[in-house]
């Protein structure tokens, strides 16, 4: 399932830190922290570039119980992110001028919260559902 909601968002500079958290085998966090752009030290404020009243995340929900498990993690991981390209590229065809970040909680952004006060629920880890998501915003 693939789809975009407007949102108030839930604003945390600590999650620029969540990053360096350990997860599954990468006990030193993101892989890419520090490493690639947008990416933690180097990273801008959510709120510094983008109007704050008219955001929009952009999602797709994979549904692991209907994935056979014990599966290749690969196989529906790129599914779901083919799911999550066709609703940017949706979302751009209605919204043209809005710009759409990839890292929001490098942005300073508490997705999780974010994402609860819409009524949808991430898991940490993900056992029914894993979202992937996109900030849609447009510049100040």
């Amino acid at each position: 399932m693939i789809g975009w909601i407007k949102v108030d968002l839930v604003l945390n500079d600590d999650s620029k830190n969540w990053c360096t958290k350990p997860f599954g085998k990468n006990l030193k966090g993101c892989p890419d922290c520090y490493k690639e752009k947008g990416c933690p030290p180097n990273s801008l404020n959510f709120k510094d570039l983008y109007d704050l009243n008219d955001v929009y995340v952009i999602y797709s929900k994979f549904d692991l119980t209907e994935y056979p498990r014990p599966g290749n993690i690969t196989s529906w991981l790129n599914d779901a992110r083919l799911s999550l390209n066709e609703a940017e590229k949706q979302f751009k065809d209605l919204y043209p001028d809005y710009i759409i970040e990839t890292k929001p909680e490098a942005m300073g952004i508490d997705m999780t919260k974010t994402m609860e006060s819409v009524g949808i629920i991430l898991e940490w880890p993900p056992h029914t559902a894993a979202y992937f998501i996109r900030l849609a915003g447009k510049k100040l």
